[in-house]
């Protein structure tokens, strides 16, 4: 039977905690920490005393299209808003059934909600399971949380190419290079194929966003040395290992 409700916590009992008991029989923790008071439920488990504290967010249980049962944090902290999403969830196990959605695109659906930062630890893990080097992963992660936070981008669903192509005009318009450019959307590119290959979107919607041409951007202009540039090279050249060993 589909229901939410707050998942028990077992934690250790806090340093210098007193045990009390109510008229119940029922075993308390009670301590003070930061000038605050705190009271939770006191057990004997298996592992040791324990104190049982509930979840910040309500759990979802129910059983989806496959009569796979699922439990799932809603998110929520009120109940009547976690008993909401539930709802949601259901009113969609119900259209896989019915044949109006198929369970690949249900599984979109559901991944497609999720916070970019979940998906991101995600993707962290593939390019560590590819052997990619530390140095890779470091630039290539900064450069999505960049353009995410620059574009307000917070959930998969987020992800819009408008909001990705007025950021990239508005960088070279305040003097980013072309291939500095380049650089963030094919780190916004790879992501998303991986996204798309792991069902976390249904499409990219960064694929068809064009490379900047970098042969008409160029940073500093290439050019032949001078014959005063040359002499002045060489000179460099003959006199700086005297001075190294002089200084």
């Amino acid at each position: 039977m589909a229901r939410v409700y707050k998942k028990p916590l077992y934690r250790p009992v806090p340093n210098g905690a007193k045990i009390i008991s109510d008229k119940q029989g029922k075993k308390y923790a009670y301590w003070i920490a930061n000038n605050e008071e705190f009271t939770a439920l006191y057990v004997d488990s298996k592992n040791g005393p324990r104190i049982v504290e509930e979840s910040e967010f309500y759990i979802a249980r129910y059983t989806d299209a496959t009569g796979r049962f699922r439990e799932r944090s809603t998110g929520c902290r009120d109940l009547r808003a976690a008993e909401h999403k539930l709802s949601v969830w259901l009113q969609e196990v119900e259209k896989v059934k019915a044949g109006i959605l198929t369970q690949e695109e249900f599984d979109v659906g559901e991944k497609i909600r999720d916070e970019i930062e979940k998906r991101l630890s995600y993707f962290e893990e593939h390019l560590q399971a590819k052997s990619a080097t530390a140095k890779y992963i470091r630039e290539i992660l900064s450069k999505i949380k960049k353009v995410c936070a620059a574009c307000r981008f917070k959930r998969m669903c987020d992800l819009k190419t408008t909001s990705f192509v007025q950021w990239l005009n508005k960088q070279g318009a305040t003097g980013m290079g072309a291939r500095t450019r380049n650089g963030y959307r094919e780190a916004m590119n790879t992501f998303c194929n991986w996204a798309v290959d792991n069902k976390s979107l249904g499409f990219n919607p960064f694929a068809k966003i064009p490379k900047v041409s970098e042969s008409s951007d160029k940073r500093h202009e290439r050019r032949a040395l001078t014959d005063q540039e040359i002499v002045r090279l060489f000179h460099a050249a003959e006199t700086r290992p005297l001075h190294e060993i002089t200084v």
